[in-house]
């Protein structure tokens, strides 16, 4: 997919973002910030989206999301349900909030984490300024 996206951005094809999901098991926390780095660095902006993770660790859930909040260009994280019991993995515990809607430890630990993170104002990327420039050009006159 980066390949693609870098390759669709050079030929000119306006791309805004890409986002990858995030159905991680047991474990795989470790890989994300690594794996977050490459797609964000294919476009202007990327966002984790529909993130969960099997047995719901706490630090896992703190690794997965401060992957997203330590690169500038990475926008929003979506968790992929709100209570285990609604969630297509229910039988795995993934999510943030159990069946009565009570906060698990991973998201006490979010916010514990976050709670502690200096804002950083946010910088902009630009992949390649005259292909957004020409495409919206492209669609006003041609409409």
């Amino acid at each position: 997919m980066i390949n693609n996206v870098k390759k669709w951005i050079a030929a000119g094809i306006p791309i805004d973002g890409i986002g990858a999901q995030a159905h991680l098991m047991a474990g795989e926390a470790k890989n994300v910030p690594a794996s977050l780095a490459l797609l964000c660095a294919a476009a202007p902006e990327c966002a984790m989206t529909e993130v969960d993770l099997v047995g719901a660790s706490p630090s896992e859930y703190v690794t997965a999301i401060k992957a997203c909040v330590d690169i500038a260009n990475c926008v929003g994280v979506t968790v992929w349900g709100v209570r285990d019991s609604d969630s297509w993995r229910a039988a795995s515990s993934p999510l943030l909030f159990n069946s009565g809607y009570s906060t698990k430890p991973a998201y006490s630990a979010l916010v514990a984490t976050l709670g502690t993170m200096t804002a950083v104002k946010p910088t902009s990327t630009v992949v390649n300024p005259t292909a957004s420039v020409t495409a919206s050009v492209a669609r006003e006159t041609s409409a």
